[in-house]
């Protein structure tokens, strides 16, 4: 088991982060495996990716101590270890913004070598290896969309995501409040169609309030574009996920 303290300096920073970094060699699918499997603690109860670190909490991670932070044999090299160069504007669980220098490949093809952006955010990201390239896709990561910008803009789109952070992480705070109300209402013998009821209205009143908030985000975020960048983000998001890299033929081979 490995047992550590939150310092005065991580007081406030999300607990999964604090795990990612502390497991440095772990694939982050294994770190949130253990937070499904229940064997991160905070002050002896269960740790909870989204929640926040105060200091002087208790973690404990249950697990081999050697492998969980010695660096196993035939770690990967090269491309997927390389040193990251692009920029981020916003990180969390479910998103990453970054700003791509000119000239770096966004994904491997045809006369492209040495690491490309793909390469770069697999390695942020800790992808595991038996994540086939293919998973992380231009289409799918459409970071050009961001080549170009000028500071003030960077700037801007940080302040966007700054401003919504505490609106969101109260909406999902009452998410969570909310699901576990409708957990408990359904849970007792026998179940009340009226608290049942008003426990799934509020869910729904919460998933409303978070559309409305990326809608809030994103047209922050459209207002600091250019109208080419505006249009250029546009074609990105909608790109069928199905056409192939440049280099690759769609033609099946024979």
């Amino acid at each position: 088991m490995i047992e550590l303290t939150v310092s005065a300096d991580a007081a406030g920073q999300r607990l999964d982060k604090y795990v990612r970094r502390a497991l440095r060699d772990v694939p982050l699918s294994h770190v949130y495996k253990m937070f499904r499997t229940r064997k991160i603690r905070v002050n002896g109860l269960r740790g909870r990716a989204e929640q926040l670190l105060a200091d002087g909490d208790k973690i404990a991670i249950r697990g081999d101590e050697e492998r969980l932070l010695v660096p196993a044999e035939g770690t990967v090299k090269g491309p997927r270890a390389a040193r990251r160069t692009f920029g981020i504007l916003h990180e969390d669980e479910h998103l990453l913004v970054v700003d791509k220098p000119a000239g770096l490949a966004a994904h491997p093809g045809s006369g492209i070598e040495g690491a490309t952006l793909v390469d770069e955010v697999r390695a942020h990201l800790r992808v595991p290896a038996d994540l086939p390239p293919g998973s992380l896709r231009e289409s799918d990561l459409p970071p050009e969309t961001l080549a170009g910008l000028t500071d003030a803009q960077k700037g801007d789109i940080r302040a966007v995501f700054e401003a919504a952070k505490p609106e969101a992480e109260a909406l999902h705070a009452a998410f969570e409040a909310d699901r576990a109300a409708m957990k408990a209402a359904l849970e007792k013998t026998p179940p009340d169609p009226c608290e049942v009821g008003a426990a799934a209205l509020k869910l729904k009143g919460d998933r409303e309030a978070r559309r409305a908030l990326l809608e809030k985000v994103r047209t922050g975020v459209l207002a600091v574009l250019t109208p080419a960048q505006q249009a250029k983000l546009a074609g990105c998001l909608e790109a069928p996920k199905d056409v192939p890299p440049p280099g690759e033929s769609s033609e099946p081979e024979e």
